[in-house]
């Protein structure tokens, strides 16, 4: 239902030309690597002027314990010249893990949002529980097999994909957590559930999923993170299973999908998918053919491929990127905006 609710409200934002609220792009304040407590880091940390009244916090959380732990909770408080001005916290497990806790080496995104105040620190702290009897969250229990980028209006674009079940169990209420990176760190999430009947994914079952994203305008990579609600789930265990390949619906031809963002500013990015091992050569030309930029060439098996380039030098104009086998040609057109 949220999902469904969530996309009709982003149609209708859309219809109604809506502008955002606050730009992803002009953080008030960031940190970065701040511990919270033994063995939690606020890897990233960002604070938005969100509403009239409110802040809007994003932040990434890792842990790095050895023991399994439940209702895990961040406490964001904020200070001025060392007194405490305003605080707020969420749950991890509810917003992340669907009340499954956290595992070792596992990381978490939350938001918050947080009364407005003049602050110049802030301060992180995490309380949990240690239940060790409950079901397990399995990482490898779903993936993620292909993702499109489609702009939609201004700066919010279309995010869609397929996913996977790689188990033997049904899996409850499946969803992909969409993060963007800029420099090694998340700079803002979203998240999506999957389309899928009474909200569960069978065994080898391939569902797709799609979002509207008010999207930053300058980041380097994004991260697709499979989720699924363990408590209403259970233990997944992965089995012996028949080959997979038969129910991917990944790409099965040589091709290169558009560039994106485009047009583009600094850096884009390009995906293409390889449909035999083959010698490839991704190569940029400018309008009067000259070549700019060799990105990739290498030999590479069956899969698909991504690669980011940066062309902050390069004057503003169309340009052509050439993707070549070893019996085939793709070309995308492309503008780049200074």
């Amino acid at each position: 239902m949220r999902a469904v609710m969530k996309k009709m409200l982003s149609v209708l934002l859309l219809l109604a030309c809506f502008s955002p609220l606050f730009s992803l792009d002009d953080p008030i304040f960031q940190i970065h690597d701040v511990p919270a407590g033994p063995n939690y880091t606020v890897k990233d940390f960002y604070v938005y002027p969100y509403l009239d009244t409110k802040y809007l916090c994003i932040a990434k959380l890792e842990f790095s314990g050895a023991s399994w732990r439940d209702f895990v909770k961040l406490n964001i408080s904020l200070f001025k010249n060392g007194v405490m001005v305003g605080s707020d916290y969420n749950y991890i497990d509810f917003v992340t893990y669907g009340s499954s806790g956290m595992w070792p080496g596992s990381e978490t995104f939350l938001d918050v949002s947080i009364t407005k105040a003049e602050f110049d620190s802030v301060f992180f702290n995490v309380s949990y529980s240690s239940y060790n009897d409950r079901a397990k969250f399995n990482r490898n229990a779903l993936k993620v097999l292909s993702t499109s980028i489609e702009p939609a209006y201004g700066t919010t674009y279309k995010i869609s994909g397929l996913m996977q079940n790689l188990t033997g169990t049904g899996i409850k209420f499946p969803k992909v957590f969409i993060c963007f990176y800029k420099s090694g760190k998340m700079i803002y999430f979203d998240y999506d559930y999957v389309d899928a009947p009474d909200n569960t994914l069978e065994p080898l079952q391939v569902s797709s999923f799609d979002t509207y994203v008010d999207m930053p305008a300058s980041y380097d990579s994004i991260a697709y993170v499979p989720n699924y609600s363990v408590q209403s789930t259970g233990d997944i265990i992965i089995s012996n299973l028949a080959d997979l390949s038969r129910f991917t619906a990944a790409p099965k031809e040589f091709s290169l999908s558009q560039n994106y963002p485009n047009p583009f500013n600094a850096s884009t990015t390009f995906s293409f998918f390889i449909d035999q091992p083959q010698a490839v050569r991704l190569e940029i030309f400018d309008i009067t053919g000259k070549s700019v930029m060799i990105p990739f060439s290498e030999a590479v098996s069956i899969g698909e491929k991504s690669i980011t380039i940066n062309a902050g030098d390069w004057p503003s104009g169309t340009y052509f990127a050439v993707l070549r086998g070893e019996s085939q040609v793709v070309v995308r057109k492309m503008m780049m905006v200074r």
